[in-house]
């Protein structure tokens, strides 16, 4: 577990996480064959920097090729365990705010927490807060961010995320609700 106080997200500081070397030693043979320039040293080693930009993008989409099948498969696992949840209306994808039902507006915000407090159990993206500063697993989270389809519409790269994980918790809890919807199991946004 590492802190920030605000790590900027984007689908390639995943890849600087995990480090370009793993990302060029995961798929040398992509990586190689796409910039058709790539020139390895002995040991795999990158010999200039063009090269291992051109190395680096990639490799990008071949590793994160990998990973992204895998967490769509659990984001429908997932959605189907949660199908009773959504169907009786325990679980919501938002909350509308209407004037003098204040009421009903916490149990509408309880039942978005509770569906994004299961996501960020499921994925292990959950964070600790102490006063300003936002603890989790930051690979993780960086992870989730670059796999999800739901990314840009979170806009996880713009840097105002105070953790990654934060930010993997929308992105896990909107992939599960757009499986939710589209599978027609009641899915309630306000």
């Amino acid at each position: 577990m590492t802190t920030n106080s605000m790590a900027k997200l984007t689908r390639r500081s995943f890849l600087t996480t995990v480090g370009v070397g793993a990302a060029v030693v995961t798929a040398p043979g992509a990586a190689a064959a796409a910039s058709g320039r790539a020139r390895l040293a002995a040991g795999g080693a990158v010999q200039s920097w063009p090269v291992a930009v051109e190395a680096m993008k990639a490799a990008e989409e071949s590793v994160l090729a990998q990973f992204r099948p895998a967490y769509l498969a659990e984001v429908e696992r997932f959605a189907e365990e949660l199908r009773p949840r959504f169907e009786k209306g325990d679980l919501r994808a938002s909350v509308v705010v209407a004037p003098g039902s204040a009421g009903e507006e916490r149990a509408k915000q309880a039942a978005l927490d509770r569906l994004e407090g299961a996501c960020a159990e499921r994925f292990g993206v959950e964070v600790v807060r102490a006063g300003y500063e936002v603890e989790g697993d930051d690979v993780l989270g960086r992870m989730i961010c670059a796999v999800s389809p739901s990314a840009p519409s979170w806009d996880v790269d713009d840097g105002d995320w105070s953790h990654p994980c934060c930010a993997a918790q929308a992105c896990a809890c909107s992939d599960v609700v757009a499986v939710a919807r589209r599978a027609g199991w009641g899915v309630r946004g306000a």
